[in-house]
């Protein structure tokens, strides 16, 4: 298990009552085109950060309900990671692979006097209003690869979204909209995922933008701690 850290900022103060790991777009639900289940690497990770020191945050997308029905994705999920993120104190934020009807904003922000954190999903035109492209393209590619037309049909489904969905998630700005939405919100830190493109910003004197990355690149992924007034982006590989 490698961790590297790839950039480091420092707080004007702790914003955390303990150091706290945050993690983004793990996807461990799915055998869709988002999952690779890196259980190895997350193991490994999760085990080198333990529940006695580390908090954990967890930023949306952790799981994966759209890609197959709830009760098969509770099934394949993995156990062990359940039970390992059930032995630290958890804050657990849902993403659009996890939207369930009838919830309250708790369960898609948390929003403190120096800490806004949410998955970003809300900020992406395919994700949020009537027509929730992501949300439906997501179900109607999960039936095509059941019945063995995923494969076949995959180059119009590549021509389709890059015509339909010029999104934050593929767009070259890549985090712009959100370190926008940071340097509006004021906050000290602004944690984010959505986009699986990590990258740290001191975008002024004690502000900080973090975006997790993800964890659905085969032997490597991202996360972020912050430990005391240390900010840390890391990347981590087998």
């Amino acid at each position: 298990m490698n961790i590297t850290t790839l950039d480091c900022a420092v707080l004007v103060h702790a914003v955390f009552e303990r150091p706290t790991l945050v993690l983004s777009d793990a996807h461990t639900s799915s055998r869709g085109r988002h999952n690779n289940c890196q259980e190895d690497l997350l193991r490994g990770f999760l085990s080198d950060y333990g529940p006695a020191r580390w908090d954990l945050v967890l930023l949306g997308d952790w799981r994966d309900y759209i890609e197959e029905p709830r009760a098969r994705a509770h099934r394949r999920h993995n156990d062990w990671l359940e039970r390992r993120i059930a032995l630290h104190r958890t804050v657990e934020l849902l993403g659009n692979h996890e939207n369930i009807p009838g919830l309250t904003a708790d369960a898609y922000v948390l929003d403190t006097g120096s800490v806004f954190a949410w998955h970003g999903d809300a900020l992406d035109p395919a994700c949020s209003g009537a027509g929730r492209l992501d949300v439906f393209g997501s179900g109607v590619w999960s039936v095509l690869e059941r019945v063995g037309l995923g494969s076949a049909l995959g180059g119009i489904k590549r021509r389709i979204v890059d015509r339909l969905r010029p999104t934050a998630s593929i767009r070259d700005d890549g985090n712009a909209v959100y370190l926008a939405d940071a340097m509006n919100r004021g906050k000290v830190l602004y944690l984010c995922g959505h986009t699986h493109r990590p990258q740290l910003v001191e975008w002024g004197p004690g502000h900080i933008f973090v975006n997790c990355g993800s964890w659905v690149e085969p032997g490597k992924g991202y996360a972020v701690t912050v430990d005391g007034r240390n900010v840390r982006l890391l990347e981590v590989s087998l």
